[in-house]
């Protein structure tokens, strides 16, 4: 459960203030994510405090990865639309439809599948996930 909420963190967190971009990734995490994602392309890494994060394109996807630093792969993320959720989350859009999405991704661990959305209006910002094939559930509402 640590180990999700860590990642979901890393994912929802698009600041790259969090990251010391003059550190190292260690070659034993450029190892593992070579050898997990042979021919990856526009790789770009980010150095935190205990773990490495990875952009990447693999097979024609955008891909974000978190390594521990024992080199552990700790998930993947892909961003997608709204269209690729499973079925039963599309509903969320009819239930919320004055509110935009600006950000929604698919994370995978060894966990299983998560789903994290942020929704926006004027006014707020809702972040939502829903875990294991289990219906959203909100985890942050910020006003704007």
């Amino acid at each position: 459960m640590k180990k999700i909420i860590l990642i979901a963190a890393l994912m929802l967190s698009h600041a790259v203030a969090l990251f010391a971009n003059e550190g190292k990734v260690s070659p034993a995490v450029e190892n593992a994510f070579n050898n997990k994602f042979p021919g990856a392309a526009n790789v770009e890494w980010a150095v935190g405090p205990s773990y490495y994060k990875v952009s990447f394109t693999y097979n024609g996807a955008q891909l974000f990865a978190i390594f521990s630093d024992d080199a552990s792969l700790m998930g993947t993320a892909r961003n997608i639309s709204s269209n690729q959720l499973p079925y039963f989350l599309q509903k969320i859009k009819r239930n919320l439809a004055h509110y935009w999405i600006t950000d929604l991704y698919e994370m995978s661990s060894d966990c299983g599948f998560s789903y994290y959305m942020t929704l926006e209006d004027a006014d707020n910002k809702i972040i939502l996930e829903s875990k294991n094939g289990g219906d959203w559930k909100m985890i942050s509402i910020t006003e704007n």
